[in-house]
């Protein structure tokens, strides 16, 4: 298998095209793990919407650091930051 067909298999073919457009023949840099910016947004996000679907605050930071294998205090962290 290709690098491209790994690529592809991991992001799913829709996002490939979408990377191929944007950086098609171009060399690239991948990091190892999404940018903790990127992450912290999306556990704030998460961590709301859980709570908008009638979780308690307790409830919502479990769910949010399972996920995210994290403890719940690191994410009580992330969200108050």
């Amino acid at each position: 298998m290709t690098q491209a067909e790994e690529i592809c298999n991991a992001i799913g073919e829709e996002a490939m095209v979408k990377l191929c457009s944007a950086f098609g023949g171009e060399k690239i840099y991948v990091p190892k793990r999404v940018p903790i910016t990127n992450r912290d947004t999306r556990i704030k996000e998460e961590f709301v919407s859980h709570l908008h679907e009638g979780a308690t605050c307790m409830a919502a930071y479990d769910m949010v650091a399972h996920q995210y294998n994290l403890s719940t205090r690191r994410v009580q962290m992330v969200v108050a930051g």
